[in-house]
């Protein structure tokens, strides 16, 4: 018997809106996966937000608990399993993984917080730092633009 090449490949269930919009985070390149990515992603400052699954290993949970008290990165503890974290992000199972930018992460937990209704407080709460961190960064191109090698002639 044959297969047609619709019928190959690997079955997925029905998955969330949120849980979709971490595989374009992961092709934009800014979802760190595992426990050594997310690691070096918060020592360099670069994580915004943890994410853990809820079926995480006791040594995962404690990694990441000690990551958020250490950094001040918030965790979020998803609803789903490893495998199901696994399939939005292209691998097998994944326990922990970190969004490196801040308008993505905020996105992210609002829709998250909607479908879930739960974490509504930290959807707040990063929606919050996300237009903090698009005011400065919009006043340091600012000023960049009328103080270096690009200013505009008036």
């Amino acid at each position: 018997m044959r297969f047609t090449k619709a019928c190959r490949g690997r079955w997925r269930p029905e998955m969330k809106s949120s849980l979709g919009f971490l595989g374009i985070v992961k092709k934009c390149g800014r979802l760190a996966i595992g426990d050594d990515a997310v690691t070096s992603a918060t020592a360099t400052k670069k994580a915004r937000l943890i994410i853990m699954a809820s079926d995480a290993g006791e040594y995962t949970a404690r990694r990441a608990t000690g990551l958020t008290n250490s950094s001040g990165i918030p965790l979020l503890v998803l609803d789903e399993t490893k495998d199901e974290l696994g399939l939005t992000a292209g691998r097998n199972s994944v326990a922990i993984a970190a969004i490196m930018d801040m308008g993505m992460a905020a996105s992210f937990v609002q829709k998250y917080s909607t479908e879930s209704g739960k974490h509504s407080e930290l959807s707040a709460e990063l929606t919050a730092k996300a237009e903090r961190f698009a005011i400065r960064k919009r006043k340091t191109e600012d000023k960049k633009s009328k103080s270096g090698k690009r200013r505009k002639n008036i």
